[in-house]
Parts: C-alpha cells; sequence; structure tokens
C-alpha cells in the first residue's frame, strides 16, 4: 500500500477546495467538490488572476479523507465530464491539513493491488474453507459409511443367528422325518416279507389244487404197475420154491423196470409239490412244458385233447424259477382244458419263440370258445372267473401272472383269429440260450 500511495496521484487544495498543486497537472485548479458559479467567479477574480478554476470537478469527500475514504478519480488525460464516465480508476483518498495554512494535502492509493490481495487472501480463506469442508464432508460420510458398515453388520450378524435358527429347527424337522421316514421304510419291508410269505402260501395252496384236481390220473398211472408188481412178485416167490431161478429173475426184473416207471411218474409230483423260495436259472422252456403235459397226460387222454407241443429241447433258454414256471404251465393247460369241454375239436397248442426285444415267449392256445373283449379286460381280476360256481376261485391267472412277473416278464392274452384263446408267457432269456429265430407271423395263433 505505501508502495502505491507513492506512486499514485496528489495534490495540494486550499480551503476553498481549489487544486494548487497536483500531479497529474491536468487537475491544477480543479476543485474537490462542486461549487457554485458566483463561488467559482469570486475565487477566480481574487485569487486566479481572473482565471476561472472549477473546469474539473475531483469529488472528494475533504472531511471523509481525513481517515480514508474511497473515491474514483478520472483519468490523467480526462476534460470536464463526468468522472464516472471518464473509466478512471478506484482509489483510496487520504487528507492531511498542512500545518500552519488553511492548506490541505491529499493522496491517493491505488485499490487494485489491495483489491488482488484482498481477492488471492479471499481465494485462499475459500480454498481453506472448502478443504475444510471437504475434510469435514469426509469425515462425516467416513462416519456415516463406518455407521452403515456396524448396522450391516448387525443385521448381518443378527441374519445369521436367525438362519441358524431356521436351520437348527430343520434340522431337528429333517431328523424326526427321517425317523419317520425309516419307521414307515421298516413297516413297509416288514409288510412286503408278509406280503412275500403269504403269496408263497397261496403258491403252494393253488399247487396243491392242482394236485388234487390231478389226483384220478396219478392214481390210475401209479395203479396199474402196482398191480403188476404185486403180481409178478408173488410169481417169483412161487419159482422160487420150484427151484425155477431164470423164471424168478426174469419177474424180478420186470418189478425193477416197474418201480423206475413209477418213481418216474413220482418225481414230477414231488417236485411240483415241494414249497420253495423262487431262484432263477437257466431253464430249457420245452422241458418245463414237458414235465407240465406229463402230469395232465391221463386227463388229456380222457378228454379226448390232442396235443400240438411244437417246443424243441435245447432251442430256447429262459430265466426264471423252473418249478414256479411249471405251475403257471400247469394251471394254463389246466384251464385250456376246461374250455374245450364242450367243443367238438379239442387242440391243445404250446410253442415257444424268440421275440424281436430278445425275451422268450412260451404261448399256450385252446380251441375252446375264447372270450369277450369285456372278458378279456378282466382276465387279470382277482377272484374273476367265467367257470360254474364252485369250480374256481378266480385267483389262478392273477397268482401265474405275479409268478411271471417276480422273473422280470409278463402273462398276456390274446384272442387268435382261428379262434380260442392263448395266453403268452413272456420271459427273459437266460444265459446259455441257442440261437432261435421269431416267427414269421411274430406270434401270430396256428391254424
Amino acid at each position: 500500500l505505501a508502495q502505491e500511495v507513492s506512486t499514485g496521484p496528489a495534490l495540494i487544495a486550499d480551503g476553498n477546495g481549489v487544486v494548487l498543486l497536483a500531479s497529474p497537472a491536468s487537475w491544477k485548479y480543479a476543485t474537490l467538490k462542486p461549487l457554485s458559479g458566483e463561488v467559482i467567479a469570486e475565487i477566480g477574480r481574487h485569487q486566479f488572476d481572473g482565471r476561472a478554476p472549477g473546469g474539473l470537478t475531483l469529488d472528494v469527500d475533504v472531511e471523509a479523507a481525513s481517515v480514508g475514504t474511497p473515491v474514483r478519480l478520472p483519468s490523467p488525460g480526462g476534460g470536464p465530464e463526468a468522472p464516472a464516465a471518464l473509466g478512471g480508476h478506484d482509489y483510496l483518498a487520504f487528507s492531511r491539513h498542512l500545518p500552519e495554512s488553511a492548506w490541505r494535502l491529499l493522496v491517493f492509493a491505488n485499490l487494485r493491488p489491495v483489491r488482488a490481495q484482498a481477492l488471492t487472501a479471499g481465494a485462499l480463506a475459500a480454498a481453506v474453507a472448502g478443504c475444510l469442508l471437504l475434510g469435514f464432508l469426509y469425515v462425516r460420510q467416513r462416519r456415516r459409511a463406518l455407521r452403515a458398515q456396524l448396522e450391516s453388520q448387525a443385521l448381518l450378524q443378527r441374519a445369521n443367528q436367525a438362519l441358524e435358527r431356521k436351520v437348527a429347527e430343520r434340522t431337528v424337522d429333517l431328523s424326526d422325518a427321517v425317523s419317520r421316514l425309516e419307521a414307515e421304510v421298516g413297516e413297509r419291508k416288514r409288510a412286503v416279507l408278509e406280503l412275500r410269505a403269504a403269496q408263497d402260501e397261496l403258491i403252494q395252496a393253488a399247487k396243491l389244487a392242482v394236485l388234487g384236481q390231478l389226483a384220478t390220473g396219478i392214481t390210475h398211472e401209479l395203479n396199474q404197475p402196482l398191480g403188476a408188481v404185486r403180481t409178478l412178485s408173488g410169481n417169483a416167490i412161487e419159482f422160487m420154491k420150484r427151484g425155477n431161478l431164470e423164471t424168478a429173475e426174469s419177474n424180478l426184473r420186470i418189478v425193477g423196470q416197474l418201480a423206475e416207471q413209477m418213481g418216474a411218474i413220482i418225481t414230477p409230483l414231488k417236485t411240483f409239490a415241494r414249497k420253495s423260495p423262487a431262484v432263477s436259472s437257466a431253464v430249457d422252456v420245452a422241458h418245463a412244458v414237458a414235465s407240465a403235459l406229463f402230469l395232465f397226460d391221463q386227463r388229456l387222454q380222457r378228454c379226448g385233447v390232442s396235443v400240438d407241443n411244437r417246443c424243441r429241447a435245447g432251442e430256447l433258454i429262459a430265466w426264471c424259477d423252473p418249478n414256479r414256471l411249471q405251475q403257471v404251465l400247469v394251471n394254463l393247460v389246466g384251464n385250456a382244458i376246461d374250455a374245450m369241454l364242450v367243443q367238438p375239436v379239442r387242440r391243445l397248442t404250446v410253442e415257444a419263440w424268440r421275440q424281436a426285444d430278445g425275451r422268450i415267449a412260451l404261448s399256450v392256445g385252446d380251441t375252446g370258445g375264447g372270450f369277450s373283449p369285456a372278458v378279456r379286460e378282466r382276465l387279470f381280476e382277482p377272484f374273476f372267473t367265467t367257470k360254474p360256481a364252485g369250480e374256481g376261485l378266480g385267483l389262478g391267472l392273477v397268482i401265474s401272472r405275479d409268478i411271471v412277473r417276480d422273473f422280470g416278464g409278463d402273462l398276456s392274452a390274446e384272442s387268435p383269429p382261428g379262434g380260442g384263446a392263448r395266453f403268452v408267457i413272456h420271459l427273459p432269456a437266460g444265459a446259455g440260450d441257442a440261437t432261435g429265430s421269431a416267427r414269421p407271423d411274430q406270434g401270430a395263433f396256428p391254424t
């Protein structure tokens, strides 16, 4: 500021406010305040040799300048125009009385450096304030973020605790459900075992029922060799008494042959009647068919039924239980004989072939009256039978189908185009099965 005061304009004014000396020189005889024309004329007549002062008015308040007042001065080259229109600069005016005179010394300090410094100081203050504000905002935001983080951690901890409670509750529920399920599985296993036992008992009862039906034929088969054995053995004793050992030996040889014949009759019956668990193995279907037909030999002859057995030993091997397969065949053959009793043509046809899916098909067909579509739909219903009251329980086909399904196969019924009925047993092929060809008609019933 001292530098600006030393280089700024200065002037000396008399008691009337007329500039006596000034820098710049163009301000000489200017007035500090506007004066009236009479005063200016009077001052010019007495003090300035007739020269009229007041050509330029600086418009400075002298009293206020004693403590410093801002003013806008005209340009050094300015004329009589108003100061505001001259485009001058802003100054700070200082006024002092000169000792022992009425003159005043006015010094003008340029305000631009001061304003620049003020602006700089203001900018620095604003920057500091901005930094402080940013720091405050950062700390505030940091506190908010920390508070939010703490709240999130608290929420997460509460959520984890709630989740742990739910997991514990669900674990207890799951444990209870597993316990109930294990108990239920145990009950079902016991029920399955009981059902299996009941099914085995039912199968055995069905076997015994079949044996009861075959009792007459079996008795006839055994009576003849037994009578011969009795006669031959008595004759052998008499011949031995007479010393005819050769004839006695011949009779005893015949007795041995008859014993083997009776054993051949009894052995299939023992095998069929034996109660044993189902154990699957490789079974020649031709052997199973031969055993079933053997049991019905006398009944088939008595009822006039001709048998067309197209199964050949060693051609087709199925995987099943031989005893139970024989039981299914016995049931189907017995039903076929019953269905043909009133028919003029009585022919039983048994054949086997390999299906396209590799399974073995074994069919039992008859020339009976067949069955209607409505009856066919109910053939495998428990206790449904087409036989007269008292001659059937309606369980034979149901038991037979369950037996075959235990093998992994199935039992189906067909109505062939030529009439009658046919039941087809579908069995899985066994190991060592010989290569067999499917029938050209894919299972059509032979006429």
